[in-house]
């Protein structure tokens, strides 16, 4: 309640941009996602950005998964329908670039 509702989605985004953060962000995101549809769904980029930068670093089967199921459980995304689709094929391709290189990492 003390985050304006124009800025909740850059908080939202800026707690997304470490690696621990990323995965608050991301069960914030889940546990609060009616609020959050209710409020960004029909709007043109907060809800498309907010998936985007969540889920851009995304990199595990287990990451691609918790995205599949929840999306597929919450398949009405309004605005970020196509960045859904979008981010399950960026996670798909990050998954297969760490398995391509996880040697020389």
């Amino acid at each position: 309640d003390n985050v304006r509702s124009e800025d909740t989605i850059s908080v939202i985004q800026a707690v997304s941009s470490t690696v621990n953060g990323r995965y608050l962000a991301w069960n914030f995101v889940r546990d609060n996602w009616s609020i959050i549809f209710a409020r960004y769904g029909d709007g043109l980029f907060s809800l498309i950005s907010l998936i985007r930068t969540i889920t851009n670093a995304f990199s595990t089967e287990l990451e691609l998964s918790e995205v599949e199921v929840f999306f597929g459980t919450n398949p009405d995304a309004g605005s970020g329908t196509r960045a859904v689709l979008q981010a399950i094929e960026l996670i798909k391709a990050n998954i297969q670039w760490v398995n391509n290189n996880q040697n020389v990492l």
